[in-house]
């Protein structure tokens, strides 16, 4: 019988003893949280205010717009304080950007201003950003969304008055075979002003002589691969 109560207390001994080696229960299982932004994106893959990649500090403005008939983005930007060379990066999609250019400052002025004219965009809505490496850090601008109505492979930019003839400037902004014909009212042709290959952006001029043809109406022709555009022209 003693040794029926001995077993039952050294039983009990052991029971607390292994309560009184238990850690104590956390107050809370809440993780470690961080305070996010108003305007943070979902898609950064770090938190913000943690590792997020910083701005560029100093620029003083960022601004982007489209030139329909220019057929081109312009890209402008001031500056408060010295900075180097600026990276203009360009992207469809607004997650993978690609360099198109850059600009320096090489003076180094303060209040400077600076533009830039990017040719490298789609139909729709293409984002901007500008970069810069320094001292193997990398920093950018925020990103500026610009709406492209329409891409053309080929586009007359304008005809213009040059007194004695009428001058025809053409880009291609694709590498095809352009041809430029000149026609009177009725469609007939009168003269033939180009025909070859052209390079992507490649610009080209050709003048009309008001002498050479009859007063009148007629029309310039510029057909590509996938192209064709005219315009209507007066000769006096």
């Amino acid at each position: 019988m003693k040794k029926k109560y001995l077993f039952i207390g050294i039983l009990i001994i052991a029971v607390l003893q292994a309560h009184a080696q238990k850690p104590d229960e956390p107050t809370s299982t809440k993780s470690e949280e961080y305070e996010i932004e108003a305007d943070y994106d979902p898609t950064m893959k770090s938190p913000p205010n943690k590792t997020a990649t910083p701005m560029i500090i100093g620029l003083a403005s960022f601004k982007g717009e489209y030139f329909k008939g220019e057929n081109f983005v312009r890209l402008s930007w001031g500056i408060s304080k010295k900075l180097g060379i600026f990276v203009v990066e360009h992207s469809i999609d607004g997650k993978l950007y690609r360099e198109i250019g850059s600009v320096e400052n090489p003076i180094g002025f303060e209040d400077a201003h600076y533009t830039f004219e990017a040719r490298e965009f789609e139909a729709g809505i293409n984002f901007y950003r500008l970069r810069q490496d320094i001292g193997g850090d990398v920093i950018y601008s925020e990103m500026k969304a610009i709406t492209v109505s329409k891409k053309d492979d080929v586009l007359i930019f304008e005809i213009t008055d040059k007194g004695d003839s009428k001058r025809i400037e053409l880009r291609s902004r694709e590498i095809q075979n352009v041809s430029i014909q000149f026609l009177d009212a009725e469609g007939n042709l009168k003269k033939e002003l180009f025909n070859q290959g052209m390079t992507v952006n490649e610009i080209i001029f050709r003048d009309i002589k008001k002498e050479d043809f009859p007063s009148g109406e007629y029309f310039i022709l510029v057909k590509g691969q996938n192209f064709k555009q005219s315009k209507k022209i007066v000769l006096p």
